[in-house]
C-alpha cells in the first residue's frame, strides 16, 4: 500500500479514516482544513504512513496529545520521533508544531521526549509550543547547573512557546540554548514555565543574540541580565515580565535602557515599574501600551496588586501623554488583584489634584473586572466609575465586567453615570 504515491493516495483514505485521521466523529486525529489533533497510539502509528499521502498537503498547524500513561506514552514518542526523521529536510512540512505532555501522573520520559526534540528541525517548522499539564514528577527532571553544552541540530525558527518545565532538563537543554544560539530568524520568545533561575539565565543570555526578536518573555530571569540582553536586541517591540526577579539598588544602575521600537509592556505593576524606573523616556519613543495584570508564572495568584508601582508607572507615563497614541489596561481580580480601597479615594481635592492621573490623557484605556460575586464586582466597578474621572482624557473607555451578569437597565445605569463624568468619551460596558 505504501510503496509508490499513486496507490498510496488510491487507498490511504480509508485507512486514515479507519484510525481516526480524517473525520471528526473518529476518535484520535480531528483533522479541519489546516490543523490536525494526533490523539490515539494508533494514529501515532499511521504518522510514518503520513507524509507518503497527498492528503495532509495543505496542513498548517500539528497538535500532539499525549497520553497520560507512561507505557503509552513512551510509544507515542518513538512513533513522532520516526515521523520526524522520515520527512525530507530542508523544506517546511507544516508551519507550527504544538506538543501537549499530560504529565499530572506521571513525568515524562525526558530521554524519550529529547528523542523527538531533537529530529524536530525536519519538520521546517515555524513555530513551537510545548505544554505541560503540570510539574514534571521529581526525579524524573533532571536540573541543568550550568556549563558547557554540547551543540544539536536546530532550525530557523519563527516564535518559540514554553509552557513545559521540561525543556530546562540536562536532557532537553542542549537543543534549547542551541536553537537561541542559531536563532537567526526568531521573532518571538516566550518561556511561560518556571524552571530557569537568575544564575542559569546569567549562563545562557551573554551567548544569544537574536537579530529579529519582537517579543520576549523569559520567567526567573534577573532584571540586571535582562537589561544586558534587551540592550543588544533594539529591535524589541514588546516585553512580558511575567516571573521578573528584582535585585536591589537597582535604581544607581548609570546607563538607562534604551529601545527606540518598544511599545508594549505587561505584567504585574511592581515588574513594570521597576523596568521602566531603568528605561529613558526619549529612548523608548514608540511606547504606547501597559498591560497591569496578575504574574502568570505564580502557581498561587498574588494578593496584592501594588498602588504605589502603580502610580509610579502613571507618573512615568505623563511624559508620554499627548505625544503619541497611549494605551492602558487593568485587569482587577477580586479577590486576589485588586488595588487597596486608597487607590481609588480621589474625592479629596487635595488627593486629587497630586494624582498622575490629571495629567494623564489616554487614547483608550481598558478596565476588565473579574469577580463571581455580584456584589463585589459592582463596588468594584463603582470604584472604577469614581477614578476614570479624574484622568485628563480619555478618547476610548471598555469595561468588561466579567461574570457580574448585569441587567440591561444596571448596565444602562452605569453607562449613564459613565457618560455624565466623561461627556467626550466613547464608552462600552460589556460583559
Amino acid at each position: 500500500m505504501y510503496s509508490c504515491r499513486l496507490w498510496n493516495n488510491a487507498l490511504s483514505g480509508p485507512f486514515f479514516s479507519d484510525v481516526g485521521l480524517l473525520y471528526s466523529p473518529e476518535p484520535g486525529v480531528l483533522c479541519t482544513r489546516t490543523s490536525v489533533e494526533i490523539q490515539d497510539l494508533d494514529a501515532y502509528f499511521a504518522l510514518v504512513h503520513w507524509r507518503l499521502s497527498t492528503l495532509f498537503t495543505n496542513i498548517d498547524t500539528v497538535n500532539f496529545m499525549l497520553a497520560s500513561d507512561d507505557s503509552i506514552r513512551n510509544e507515542q514518542l518513538s512513533c513522532m520521533s520516526l515521523f520526524f526523521a522520515s520527512l525530507p529536510i530542508n523544506r517546511r512540512h507544516f508551519r507550527a508544531v504544538h506538543i501537549f505532555l499530560k504529565d499530572y501522573e506521571t513525568g515524562v520520559d525526558l530521554h524519550a521526549l529529547a528523542d523527538a526534540i531533537t529530529s524536530l528541525h525536519r519538520t521546517g517548522c515555524a513555530e513551537l509550543w510545548i505544554h505541560s499539564s503540570f510539574l514534571s514528577e521529581p526525579g524524573r527532571s533532571d536540573t541543568f547547573e550550568g556549563g558547557e553544552i554540547d551543540p544539536v541540530s536546530a532550525h530557523n525558527m519563527l516564535r518559540l512557546c514554553i509552557r513545559s518545565p521540561t525543556l530546562f532538563s540536562k536532557s532537553l537543554l542542549p537543543w534549547l540554548v542551541s536553537t537561541l544560539e542559531s536563532g537567526t530568524s526568531l521573532t518571538s520568545v516566550d518561556v511561560l514555565s518556571p524552571g530557569l533561575g537568575p544564575s542559569q539565565w546569567a549562563a545562557i543570555l551573554p551567548r544569544v543574540r537574536l537579530h529579529y526578536l519582537r517579543d520576549l518573555r523569559l520567567v526567573g530571569v534577573d532584571l540586571p541580565v535582562l537589561l544586558d540582553f534587551l540592550g543588544k536586541h533594539p529591535s524589541l517591540r514588546a516585553i512580558r515580565l511575567d516571573g521578573l526577579q528584582i535585585s536591589p539598588g537597582l535604581s544607581t544602575r548609570s546607563h538607562r535602557l534604551i529601545l527606540p521600537r518598544l511599545n508594549h509592556v505587561e505584567g504585574d505593576a511592581a515588574q513594570i515599574a521597576h523596568f521602566l524606573e531603568l528605561s529613558d523616556p526619549v529612548g523608548i519613543p514608540c511606547f504606547s501600551s501597559v498591560v497591569f495584570r496578575e504574574d502568570k508564572s505564580l502557581e498561587v495568584p498574588s494578593n496584592t496588586f501594588d498602588s504605589v508601582a502603580c502610580l509610579s508607572v502613571l507618573r512615568f507615563l505623563t511624559g508620554f501623554s499627548g505625544r503619541s497614541y497611549l494605551s492602558l489596561t487593568f485587569n482587577f481580580v477580586y479577590p486576589h488583584y485588586m488595588p487597596d480601597p486608597s487607590f481609588f479615594d480621589v474625592e479629596n481635592d487635595s488627593i486629587k489634584e497630586s494624582r498622575p492621573e490629571r495629567s494623564l490623557s489616554l487614547d483608550r484605556l481598558n478596565v476588565n473586572i473579574y469577580s463571581d460575586s455580584l456584589g463585589d464586582g459592582a463596588e468594584l466597578l463603582e470604584n472604577c466609575i469614581g477614578w476614570t474621572s479624574i484622568f485628563s482624557r480619555i478618547k476610548v473607555l471598555r469595561i468588561c465586567a466579567g461574570e457580574m451578569r448585569l441587567t440591561d437597565v444596571a448596565r444602562q445605569g452605569y453607562l449613564q453615570r459613565l457618560s455624565h463624568s466623561l461627556p467626550e468619551t466613547t464608552i462600552s460596558l460589556v460583559q
